[in-house]
């Protein structure tokens, strides 16, 4: 009488083939993921130079047009003018973002400005 099932190296195979395509599986879809991630969050640092230019223009009578000033406008500032949601989260690390972060504001000219910001630290005490 012959007995039905699988023999220890059978099922052996079968495991670490599994496996194999698991790992293939798990990085084809991770790469993408990360990019998505980076790509949200540079949207976002679009979204919050946006609204500081916006912030900038409805009080430029705040910020002297003398070439070389430099000022700091918090993330707080922005969400209490409603030019941006208080739900503000770095995509990279998932964690929210501090609303004293600043973003630095550098007067080039009359009528030029340069915005940075950096969601790890306050662009303001560089």
């Amino acid at each position: 009488m012959k007995k039905k099932g699988f023999t220890l190296v059978e099922l052996l195979a079968v495991i670490t083939l599994l496996s194999l395509v698991m790992i293939i599986v798990v990085s084809a879809i991770s790469s993408p993921y990360r990019n998505m991630k980076k790509d949200l969050n540079e949207s976002q640092k679009k979204l919050i130079i946006s609204a500081a230019e916006t912030y900038i223009q409805r009080y430029k009578n705040n910020y002297p047009s003398v070439e070389g000033n430099i000022y700091c406008i918090s993330l707080n500032d922005l969400v209490k003018e409603r030019l941006l949601e208080d739900n503000l989260v770095n995509a990279l690390e998932d964690n929210k973002l501090d609303l004293n972060l600043g973003i630095k504001v550098t007067v080039d000219s009359k009528i030029s400005y340069h915005f940075e910001f950096d969601e790890t630290q306050s662009a303001c005490t560089k």
